[in-house]
Order: C-alpha cells, then sequence, then structure tokens
C-alpha cells in the first residue's frame, strides 16, 4: 500500500463530502429564500 496513495485518497474523499454537504446547504438556503419570500408574499 502507497502511503502517497492513500493519502491523496483521503483529501478526495473529505473534498467530496464536503462538496456535497455545501452543494445541499447552498440548495436548501436558497430553497428557504425562495418559500420564505413566497410565504411572506401570501401573507
Amino acid at each position: 500500500m502507497d502511503a502517497k496513495l492513500w493519502y491523496y485518497f483521503y483529501i478526495a474523499k473529505i473534498f467530496l463530502i464536503f462538496c456535497v454537504i455545501f452543494g445541499c446547504f447552498m440548495l436548501s438556503g436558497r430553497l428557504f429564500l425562495v418559500t420564505h419570500k413566497s410565504y411572506k408574499k401570501v401573507g
């Protein structure tokens, strides 16, 4: 097992997880803003 390979694999995995979490956070934030605006219009 190459240590450097494992190191890069570990970083790539963390980066991927971070991207997924960040993407979900941005999406939910945008969704919340849109629903909040429409809710304010209705209410």
